[in-house]
């Protein structure tokens, strides 16, 4: 039982220590340098501005990796409980970081290149009904901005009164300040002299 609590612990650490935000950085500079050089070239050949675009961060983002990856290096090197506790979330981020990496540096430009087929004149359909349906929303909230600004105050006030609701079962009780006296002593005593100890 011990060691499926353990186990289960270890998995859950996993989990908790990917940051979703360094995994996707590097497919959010691929994206954004793509974007920016497609509304700066006039070249109608979308493929190849993407592959330029590509080439020109695909240096920095696998430095950036590289270097988050390092930082859990040693944590592989951990012997004992440490090393047991620890290996499974450094095996976790370094795989994850590495499939992000591939992902930013192939499959992005590659769906840019099909997704992305909007040069400087002529933008694609979906984000004109997305930018269509934007502006209605911002003309209607700012039409009945009291009524935004009270929703939006209503909203935050009920879940700050959720709050004394919130059970805390997963936040572990510390007992900081409290002193605990262990004795230890020899295997071979007798109980009187153990008695007399205590």
């Amino acid at each position: 039982v011990g060691m499926a609590i353990f186990g289960v612990s270890a998995n859950l650490m996993s989990l908790g220590a990917v940051d979703f935000g360094m995994i996707v950085d590097g497919a959010v500079v691929m994206m954004e340098n793509s974007t920016r050089r497609l509304s700066e070239d006039d070249e109608a050949n979308v493929a190849g501005i993407i592959k330029k675009a590509g080439i020109e961060v695909a240096r920095p983002i696998t430095f950036g990796v590289a270097i988050i990856i390092a930082v859990y290096l040693p944590i592989f090197f951990l012997q004992d409980l440490e090393g047991r506790m620890f290996h499974p979330m450094a095996v976790t981020v370094c795989s994850a970081l590495i499939g992000s990496l591939i992902l930013a540096l192939f499959f992005v430009p590659a769906m840019s290149s099909v997704v992305l087929r909007s040069t400087k004149e002529r933008e694609s359909r979906w984000f004109h009904c997305l930018l269509g349906w934007y502006q209605k929303s911002l003309d209607i909230v700012l039409v009945h901005r009291k009524v935004a600004v009270g929703v939006g105050v209503l909203i935050v006030g009920v879940a700050l009164g959720s709050l004394a609701w919130i059970g805390t079962e997963f936040m572990p009780r510390l007992d900081e300040g409290s002193l605990l006296i262990t004795t230890k002593k020899l295997p071979g005593i007798s109980l009187p002299e153990s008695l007399t100890l205590s």
